[in-house]
């Protein structure tokens, strides 16, 4: 990822972000209204967290133990949650293995009401294999999970 290739939202967010400012993450929310729609407002946060969560631990780290300052714009576990299912479902359809190409709601991938994932083995391999590090620090900082075996 290199910053330069970024919209210059995007640019500002990570600098904002970067500050751990609770003023300045909440002006830059204000600001960030002008784009087209919410969709695209927290798309930006989003990809900002991830930018941070490769390129910047300490602010990565201070956003997680804050993550509320990002609300309502970003629910961070529901954005880790898509993202993370998203990548499952990608992986699923691009794999051979059976076990993770017919992965089923509800028994390989249980969602309890405290936001914890309980995954099968291979779809627990298939998760960590199918983000690239900085979706996989995410998840594993917002995701409490649980292996259990796949019977």
């Amino acid at each position: 990822m290199q910053r330069k290739d970024f919209q210059p939202s995007l640019e500002v967010a990570i600098s904002v972000l970067a500050e751990k400012d609770v003023g300045a993450i909440q002006k830059l929310k204000d600001f960030l209204q002008s784009l087209p729609n919410p969709k695209q407002v927290e798309k930006t946060l989003g990809e900002a967290v991830l930018y941070l969560a490769q390129q910047d631990l300490e602010s990565f780290n201070w956003l997680i133990e804050h993550q509320a300052v990002l609300s309502p714009e970003l629910n961070l576990t529901d954005f880790t949650r898509r993202l993370a299912v998203s990548r499952l479902r990608t992986s699923a359809s691009a794999t051979s293995e059976p076990s993770v190409r017919g992965w089923i709601q509800d028994k390989d991938v249980i969602v309890y009401p405290k936001a914890v994932w309980t995954l099968s083995r291979p779809v627990l391999e298939a998760l960590t294999t199918c983000l690239n590090p900085a979706e996989l620090r995410l998840v594993k900082a917002i995701l409490p999970i649980e292996s259990v075996s796949s019977d």
